[in-house]
């Protein structure tokens, strides 16, 4: 195989490393100056760190606004 069709092939063969996503979209937050430090200070491993505190927030506000309140 000619060099430069075994990096063609190399490209187009290669798979996802790592984990199976979990979530098909990303979300980009602007935050205030110091909210990561804040959260990163309250966030526990077993809630699953600052994103799990993020996605556990954001779910009781959907609740909430779901309910009418």
């Amino acid at each position: 195989m000619a060099r430069s069709q075994f990096r063609e092939h190399e490209i187009h063969s290669k798979r996802g490393v790592g984990r199976p996503k979990l979530y098909a979209e990303q979300i980009r937050v602007p935050l205030a100056a110091g909210t990561l430090e804040r959260l990163a200070a309250v966030a526990t491993r077993e809630e699953g760190g600052k994103v799990g505190l993020v996605r556990a927030a954001i779910e009781r506000e959907l609740r909430r606004r779901q309910s009418g309140r």
